[in-house]
């Protein structure tokens, strides 16, 4: 039996292709218009890991700083290092650490992980305020092991340790600082807020996924090609209408600035400023688009997808550790981004917002159904082993975590059949064919494709 391997890169690769990239601009300017923000990515993810640092994980950079300081205090030439400066410097390399973590042995380092090193350790000495930088020179030869052979076993045994230990520490703080606070911070388009991949790459050429497709049949033939996982911020489906709104950039511009005018009464005023704040709002539009539901449903299933929103927009405002968060709630923001997102969704005669919105949701998922059909299709001809999520038999719009629904493929099949009919009772298979076509590919076997 081939070993299988897990590509994570497949899912944000081809998401990518249904990003216009040509919009890159337009959609930044759009973002920034709406919720007021000017800081680049880079520098917001910079800012989330060093918060993380400084609250979540302050007792594992303890640790590094203080193996570190017994290192130094072992020569002569570093032993003047306090153990605040080894800290701070520690911090802002971690900070600027450019990728999850380095794989570095003894006696082993690759050139990409000797460019990560250097890479965090410039910009680290750059953004550090400290009288003295010859520190981040000799955080920079232990992170690289660079022993002479004349120190004692003791010593290159405690550079290689610290050597270690670091890498599993910046692994974390990616982890928990890009993903889990400058993911739910930054929203110019949250369809790229994916585990593994960057917001600030806006689209996927056709030329790189080729040659990454190359790649991957040359190098990891048998990895999977997952588009949806457990790990997953949205599932594939939800990603695949978001990335619509990067082919009508201007008519979002007018829906938002629509959508605002039209909602402005429903926030609440805490501490002289409007909750939730411009930029939740703006996350709250996109989180609709992309999970709206695709046929009319009842009070009951209306309320239901309210207070999944609901839920989902408070976990986001948690995670943001902006205005609240799981350690520390703020009731009164909290309350006020409820309210404001069951306010917006109320079917009422003054809501004029929804009627609206309904509209808009609709046109952008028919077009997203395409996407969705066009991604599975070439998740089953690209090189790998094609992974089908337990629940993406059929389409899905889950959010932050993919529900494994209990339901098998046979399941799936059984539904088709009363869903043919029920759409050509009411006359609008021809609209909706995609969907039916995407499902069937979804749980037909590969002999039948």
């Amino acid at each position: 039996m081939s070993h299988i391997n897990y590509c994570p890169d497949f899912a944000n690769l081809v998401n990518g292709l249904f990003v216009d990239s040509s919009a890159a601009d337009k959609m930044e300017r759009i973002y920034r218009s709406f919720a007021g923000r000017a800081e680049e990515f880079s520098d917001l993810a910079y800012t989330s890991k060093k918060l993380i640092l400084k609250v979540g994980l302050a007792s594992e950079l303890n640790v590094l700083a203080n193996l570190l300081s017994r290192i130094a205090l072992a020569n002569r030439h570093t032993c003047d290092f306090t153990l605040n400066s080894l800290r701070s410097a520690l911090a802002e390399i971690i900070a600027s650490f450019p990728v999850y973590r380095t794989y570095v042995k003894y006696g082993e380092i690759s050139p990409d992980d000797r460019r990560y090193i250097e890479q965090a350790v410039s910009a680290g000495r750059k953004r550090s305020n400290a009288a003295d930088l010859s520190v981040f020179d000799f955080v920079r030869r232990v992170l690289l092991i660079e022993v002479n052979g004349k120190e004692p076993d003791y010593y290159r045994h405690a550079v290689t340790r610290f050597a270690m230990k670091f890498q599993q520490v910046t692994a974390a703080v990616m982890a928990k600082g890009l993903e889990d606070t400058a993911f739910y911070r930054y929203y110019r388009l949250v369809s790229l807020n994916e585990v593994g991949g960057d917001p600030s790459t806006f689209g996927t050429g056709i030329e790189k996924f080729h040659a990454a497709n190359q790649q991957r049949l040359q190098s990891w033939p048998h990895s999977m090609s997952s588009s949806s996982t457990h790990d997953s911020k949205r599932s594939e489906d939800v990603r695949a209408r978001i990335d619509v709104l990067t082919e009508i950039p201007g008519e979002w511009r007018l829906k938002l600035r629509r959508w605002r005018y039209l909602n402005r009464g429903k926030k609440r005023l805490i501490d002289d400023t409007l909750a939730p704040t411009r930029n939740d709002e703006y996350l709250l539009y996109q989180t609709l688009v992309g999970t709206w539901p695709l046929e009319n449903v009842d009070d009951a299933g209306r309320q239901t997808f309210c207070q999944r929103i609901q839920q989902y927009m408070l976990k986001a405002a948690r995670e943001a550790k902006e205005h609240t968060s799981w350690a520390n709630t703020n009731s009164e923001y909290e309350e006020a981004l409820l309210r404001f997102a069951k306010a917006i969704l109320e079917r009422t005669a003054k809501n004029q917002f929804l009627s609206d919105f309904a509209e808009f949701a609709a046109r952008v998922a028919r077009i997203g159904i395409f996407n969705s059909l066009s991604q599975c299709i070439l998740k089953l001809t690209s090189p790998g082993v094609p992974d089908i999520y337990q629940g993406n038999e059929l389409l899905e719009f889950s959010l932050s975590i993919p529900i494994i629904a209990a339901r098998s493929i046979t399941d799936c099949a059984n539904k088709l059949s009363p869903r043919f009919e029920k759409l050509a009772s009411r006359r609008i298979l021809c609209s909706t064919w995609p969907e039916i076509l995407l499902r069937a590919c979804r749980t037909a076997k590969p002999s039948s494709i």
